[in-house]
C-alpha cells in the first residue's frame, strides 16, 4: 500500500509539474510574439510628436524690389535658386552637345498671355549653380514684349512708339511675374502678383 502511495504522489507531482512548464511556455510565447503590440504596449503620453523635415535638393523663387510697377518702366529682380545637393550643377540644355541654358521673366495675365522669344544661337557656357544660394539677375518690363508698326493685330500687338521703335507700356492691371525657359533639372518656380500702375 505504501509503493501504492507513493507511485500515486509522483505521478500528481509530475502532472503538476508539466502543467507547470506549459504555463510557462505559454507566457513565453506571448512575450516574443511578432503580431503589432497590443494597446497596453503603446505609449500613452500625449506629447508632441517630432517630425524630422530634411530640405530639398533644389528650390527655385522669383524675387522682385516690388510687387507695384508702373506702366512702362522696368525693374531688376532676381531669380534665386538654392542648392542643397552639396555639389555645384553646371546646368546645359538642348542637343548632344548641350548649349547654355537660355530664360526670361516676363509679366502676363489672362488678355496678355506669356511670349517668350529667345535667339537661336547655342552658347557653350553652362550656368553654374553653386552649393547655397544662387542669384541669378533679370530685367521684367512693364510694357508689350512686342510690338508692329501699324497696330492691325489689336491690342495683342499694338503699333511701337517713336523713336524709332518703343515697346508701348502695358496697361494698368493685375497680373503675374512668369518664368519661361529651360532649366534642366530644376523646379519651375511659382509666379509672383505683380500691379501695373498707370503713370502718375
Amino acid at each position: 500500500m505504501k509503493a501504492a502511495v507513493v507511485e500515486t504522489d509522483m505521478k500528481l507531482f509530475a502532472v503538476t509539474f508539466v502543467a507547470i512548464l506549459g504555463l510557462a511556455a505559454c507566457s513565453t510565447g506571448h512575450g516574443t510574439s511578432t503580431g503589432p503590440p497590443s494597446t497596453a504596449s503603446r505609449p500613452t503620453g500625449s506629447g508632441p510628436s517630432t517630425t524630422i523635415t530634411r530640405p530639398q535638393r533644389f528650390s527655385v523663387r522669383i524675387e522682385l524690389p516690388t510687387t507695384s510697377i508702373v506702366a512702362g518702366s522696368t525693374v531688376t529682380g532676381h531669380l534665386v535658386i538654392v542648392n542643397n545637393s552639396g555639389a555645384p550643377l553646371r546646368l546645359l540644355s538642348g542637343g548632344r552637345q548641350g548649349c547654355t541654358p537660355k530664360w526670361a521673366v516676363v509679366l502676363a495675365n489672362r488678355k496678355f498671355p506669356a511670349g517668350f522669344a529667345f535667339t537661336s544661337e547655342c552658347g557653350a557656357k553652362p550656368l553654374v549653380v553653386r552649393r547655397g544660394m544662387n542669384r541669378f539677375p533679370f530685367e521684367l518690363r512693364a510694357s508689350y514684349s512686342h510690338c508692329g508698326g501699324t497696330g492691325v493685330q489689336g491690342a495683342v500687338k499694338p503699333a511701337c512708339l517713336p523713336p524709332p521703335i518703343v515697346l508701348p507700356p502695358l496697361p494698368a492691371d493685375e497680373y503675374h511675374a512668369v518664368f519661361g525657359g529651360s532649366l534642366p533639372g530644376l523646379p519651375k518656380p511659382a509666379s509672383v502678383p505683380v500691379r501695373v500702375t498707370a503713370h502718375a
